[in-house]
């Protein structure tokens, strides 16, 4: 089964959204966002758990927002079932990564304290904290 989640660890891309992609990109591939800060720098969009941002009319930020609970994203973007309660906790991610052959590693630099973060080979952080599975996001540079 190819599962949205598994590919944006891999290659960056979640569901129809790519970093790159215009605002009028978006829209046409995901519909109008539920919310939007048009006058914040960068330009922040929301669908439910998954915050967009676009810089100079690119989207250069992707994340996905867990907080310890599985996300509502609209179901054209991640269906519902590539979420499940498995992914998180750290050990259960860590065997989500392992059964999808997905490569990373520690990101030093965002673990200290009770947060560890893993960075996917395309880049695509991924944080637990707390209460388990934080945030998984891509960021390029705008």
């Amino acid at each position: 089964m190819a599962n949205v989640l598994v590919t944006f660890l891999k290659e960056g891309r979640l569901g129809p959204l790519a970093p790159g992609m215009t605002r009028e990109e978006v829209v046409s591939a995901c519909g109008e966002p539920e919310s939007r800060a048009p006058n914040h720098t960068p330009d922040i969009w929301t669908y439910g758990s998954l915050q967009l941002s676009f810089v100079e009319d690119r989207l250069y930020f992707v994340q996905i927002e867990f907080q310890g609970m599985l996300p509502k994203v609209p179901p054209a973007i991640v269906p519902e079932e590539d979420f499940f309660p498995g992914i998180l906790v750290y050990e259960g991610f860590l065997r989500f990564l392992a059964e999808n052959n997905v490569s990373w590693h520690v990101l030093q630099s965002l673990t200290f304290d009770r947060q560890v973060a893993l960075e996917t080979g395309a880049s695509v952080t991924i944080v637990f904290g707390d209460y388990g599975l934080d945030t998984v996001y891509l960021c390029i540079e705008p």
